[in-house]
């Protein structure tokens, strides 16, 4: 008997494919985590434009660097920005403008963003990072002549003041042009360590920095996933604002009307007076506190008379900072602000006492001229304050309440457009 073999069943396999079953729900929850996040921003920016720059006035320095919070600030028309480092904060005094123009309101408060050790290339990060709110609007760049006087930003310094939404915010940035961006990116490969926690931005930086053809390509198609990561970086900015404020409550601030006209000269006189009892035990106008338990202070030893002309003048004429100088004023250029330069004064005595003569010290002033006379922007240096004794209270021209007074009449002066005048 033969049995015949029965034919097996076709089974027929496809791969699947997308179709509009698998396509809508996707669209419909990338269209809802999108219209969250707007929503999200939208409402934030409300909140950071009526409380967000009080709130980091009341709180501690970390809320002051977030990026929404300073983009708030330069939203308000009654408030001026100014960008530097410890000359701002250091020295504890009621002639500081963040405090001065509280008890002596002209129409506007200092909103500062200032951090320790920080430099030019730092500020252009986090101005670029704020980005075309900067357009048409005041600010105010401050620094000493010691930031010049160091070949190199030390890496630790640096990296301290690193931060991811600063770094993309110039990285991805739509407002600047791909020669500043490359600048800055051969200079962020100088420290390397910063970027290692973000390969997106790592990848972009390499690439910026070698400009060639082929890496020009990979930077345009890393940059969707950069402005991405900007949108993620800001989401969070704006969520650890809000849990700022709910750790602790806060008072709404406003702005005082102008009030009389001030006495300047009569608070110089009072300020002075103060700065001379604040000094009596050294020659060189630094104060007691710092003489006494932190003599060293920018680098301060007693040596003879010109012995350090020629290191001084080397390190000042190579150092790094002068291109960091000039992408900062590319940066504010391409952005359309309207800048003030303020540079503190080499501190005369305490130079010349460190071994640095008063011929080699101008050589400073002459190079901060020549980087900023191509952008035509305003710059004040106090050259004029160099042998005041009681303008600074260190070496390194940390500012004391007299030299504030000098900085208050210049940003007071400057945000009522009657500076030069």
């Amino acid at each position: 008997m033969t049995i015949s073999p029965q034919p097996h069943s076709q089974q027929t396999f496809t791969r699947p494919g997308l179709t509009l079953t698998h396509i809508l729900p996707a669209l419909t929850v990338l269209i809802i985590l999108i219209s969250t996040a707007i929503y999200a921003d939208r409402n934030a920016t409300t909140y950071e434009n009526n409380y967000g720059v009080i709130l980091s006035q009341q709180l501690n320095p970390d809320s002051a660097i977030s990026t929404v919070v300073q983009q708030a600030a330069f939203r308000r028309s009654d408030l001026l920005p100014v960008y530097g480092s410890s000359e701002i904060y250091l020295t504890i005094t009621p002639y500081r403008a963040f405090y001065f123009f509280d008890y002596h309101p002209t129409g506007f408060e200092v909103f500062d963003v200032a951090r320790k050790a920080t430099t030019s290339l730092i500020m252009a990060q986090d101005l670029a990072s704020v980005g075309p709110l900067i357009k048409g609007k005041k600010v105010v760049i401050s620094f000493t002549p010691s930031m010049f006087t160091a070949p190199q930003v030390a890496s630790d310094a640096y990296a301290n003041n690193f931060s991811r939404i600063y770094a993309n915010g110039l990285a991805f940035s739509t407002s600047l042009s791909m020669d500043i961006k490359q600048r800055a990116a051969i200079r962020m490969l100088d420290y390397p360590d910063t970027l290692e926690t973000d390969p997106v931005l790592k990848f972009a930086i390499q690439n910026l920095a070698a400009n060639t053809p082929i890496s020009n390509v990979f930077y345009d198609l890393i940059f969707p996933l950069g402005q991405l990561d900007n949108s993620i970086l800001r989401l969070q900015d704006h969520y650890s604002i809000w849990t700022a404020s709910q750790k602790q409550p806060f008072k709404t601030k406003r702005v005082k009307p102008a009030g009389r006209k001030i006495n300047w000269k009569a608070e110089l006189v009072d300020a002075e007076a103060v700065q001379k009892q604040n000094t009596t035990s050294n020659p060189y106008g630094i104060d007691n506190d710092t003489w006494v338990n932190h003599p060293h202070i920018g680098g301060f030893q007693l040596r003879s008379p010109g012995t350090q002309d020629q290191i001084f003048l080397n390190n000042l004429k190579t150092s790094k900072e002068w291109e960091d100088f000039s992408i900062l004023l590319e940066v504010l250029k391409e952005l359309g602000a309207k800048p003030l330069l303020l540079s503190r004064p080499i501190n005369g005595a305490t130079y010349t006492a460190a071994g640095i003569s008063p011929k080699a010290q101008p050589v400073y002033y002459g190079l901060l001229q020549k980087a900023v006379e191509p952008y035509k922007f305003p710059v004040v240096d106090f050259r004029n304050h160099t042998n005041d004794l009681y303008f600074s209270v260190d070496f390194a021209s940390h500012t004391s309440g007299k030299g504030w007074l000098y900085v208050d009449q210049t940003l007071d002066a400057f945000y009522h457009d009657r500076l030069g005048k």
